[in-house]
């Protein structure tokens, strides 16, 4: 080979690693490699913060913040339009929609919540505020059976202590007392379940490890708790609303259990 060829071997060889390398400047997608280093190009939508003086406002939605995708187009996920019926990220509810809240699940008894003209949050004046006041039971009598951890004045207090104690268990609140189940042990009241009196308040406390996995809580007259103070505590456990008012609280780590709020005049998950 002379080296006149040997040159433009090379010279063609150069020209066509430049082609490869000016060609691997876009992406499979066709996002010229350029997008995302903040500075606008002349075909890109935006860049980074740069976003051609766009905005939320300039774009016909009422509010919100407009931002730039990993591609260099417009983000508009949180722009938000008040009045056209559908809740969006930055809104507390808009029109009918109201996120699946209720007076009941603030604990605001009965009624019919609305939502502010300007979508910034709900109105609470329909809802009666508070559930109609239940007369504790009398109490004072011999403490019944039942009552594994002894009575104090209505309140009947049944402990469950040991692992699996009280495993598939129906237990049940006397008539005429208010209950407090506690179940410490893990696993101690899996599968088991408390029906509730029609005369009291009815609390089931599971601070241990799957303590009330599987547990079924049937409310009663009064008001009614259950407690999941663990990550695994209430894994399953199902809580059955009744007419008044049927919260469910979680710390720990505890996931919310299921919880059927039916009649309830206030209806309270975990967070709320």
């Amino acid at each position: 080979m002379s080296a006149g060829t040997e040159g433009a071997t090379e010279t063609g060889a150069a020209d066509s690693t430049a082609a490869v390398a000016a060609s691997d400047d876009t992406s499979s997608s066709g996002i010229a490699a350029a997008c995302g280093n903040g500075e606008l190009d002349p075909d890109e939508v935006c860049d980074g913060e740069s976003l051609r003086g766009e905005s939320c406002d300039s774009l016909g939605f009422d509010a919100g913040e407009l931002s730039c995708t990993a591609n260099c187009t417009l983000d508009m996920k949180s722009c938000t339009r008040c009045g056209d019926g559908i809740r969006q990220a930055a809104e507390a509810c808009d029109g009918t929609d109201l996120n699946d809240v209720t007076c009941r699940t603030l604990g605001l008894g009965e009624g019919e919540l609305a939502c502010e003209p300007d979508c910034s949050d709900l109105v609470r004046t329909g809802c009666t505020g508070q559930c109609a006041d239940v007369p504790p039971p009398p109490g004072g009598r011999d403490c019944p059976a039942e009552c594994t951890g002894g009575c104090a004045g209505s309140a009947c207090s049944i402990e469950c202590e040991g692992d699996g104690d009280c495993s598939g268990a129906e237990l049940v609140c006397p008539e005429g007392w208010s209950c407090r189940l506690l179940c410490s042990g893990a696993d101690t009241c899996v599968g088991s379940e408390l029906a509730c009196s029609v005369d009291g308040t009815c609390e089931a406390v599971c601070p241990g490890s799957g303590a009330c996995a599987d547990l079924t809580l049937l409310c009663g007259g009064g008001h009614c708790t259950l407690k999941c103070e663990a990550a695994e505590s209430c894994v399953g456990a199902d809580i059955q609303c009744a007419a008044q008012a049927c919260t469910t609280i979680c710390s720990n780590g505890a996931a919310q259990p299921n919880q059927a709020c039916g009649e309830a005049c206030s209806c309270l998950p975990c967070g709320r």
